[in-house]
């Protein structure tokens, strides 16, 4: 029940931030020449590796959410190399990690913002994780990280 809401959860503010960037960030000068200051476009890429094997137990949940000014262009995303059509927000949880340790999701084109959550939370043997966000190639998060201890927790969002 616990990892049903904080999946829940997780995709809930994914799709309010979404929704907010459509509606926020919508531009009345239809020239689209115009760059107003601080809304500059960026490249993304996260990176998140998951030491397996993973306890059954285990709840993993890492969302990411990309905004842009075209509202035709909802394709933002590509994770390990496979453009993710249509998508403005990918996400994993702990069945994710059982086939593959580490995604690499980056942007296609620069985005004007890019919002991320993680929540992991061990409740069996040890949880090591590495958790890295560049952008514009410049690393701006290294996590190197090892839940030890039942329902030992480590939960961040970022905001580019």
């Amino acid at each position: 029940m616990r990892k049903r809401f904080l999946t829940n959860r997780n995709l809930f503010l994914g799709s309010l931030l979404l929704t907010g960037l459509l509606v926020g960030c919508s531009s009345d000068d239809n020239s689209g020449d115009v760059e107003i200051p601080g809304t500059e476009s960026h490249t993304y890429k996260y990176t998140v590796t998951v030491d397996q094997p993973i306890d059954e137990s285990d709840f993993i949940s890492f969302v990411i959410v990309g905004g842009n000014q075209n509202p035709n262009n909802n394709t933002i995303w590509k994770v390990n190399g496979e453009v993710q059509t249509g998508q403005a927000s990918v996400s994993f949880n702990d069945q994710s990690f059982e086939t593959t340790n580490t995604y690499v999701v980056e942007t296609i084109d620069p985005i004007r913002l890019s919002t991320s959550g993680a929540s992991f939370i061990n409740f069996g043997n040890d949880l090591k994780f590495r958790y890295k966000i560049e952008v514009d190639g410049k690393e701006v998060v290294s996590e190197d990280q090892t839940l030890s201890g039942d329902s030992k927790s480590w939960n961040k969002d970022y905001t580019f």
